[in-house]
């Protein structure tokens, strides 16, 4: 494929994931993640945390 095609199929890609709520994943690293926390989110393995506050800075 050209660069150009390329990039719109790349983008028709991307917005279909977006129009059907599809998780559009394209780091090796990400998808590892993702898989991770589908396994323990059905086997109900996993503990929530509460994140730290943001400290804003005042200008």
């Amino acid at each position: 494929t050209s660069g150009r095609q390329s990039i719109e199929t790349s983008f028709g890609i991307r917005r279909s994931c977006i129009d059907y709520s599809v998780p559009c994943i394209t780091e090796s690293d990400a998808a590892k993640a993702f898989l991770l926390a589908l396994k323990k989110h059905r086997t109900g393995n996993f503990e929530v945390a509460s994140l730290p506050r943001p400290k804003l800075h005042e200008s």
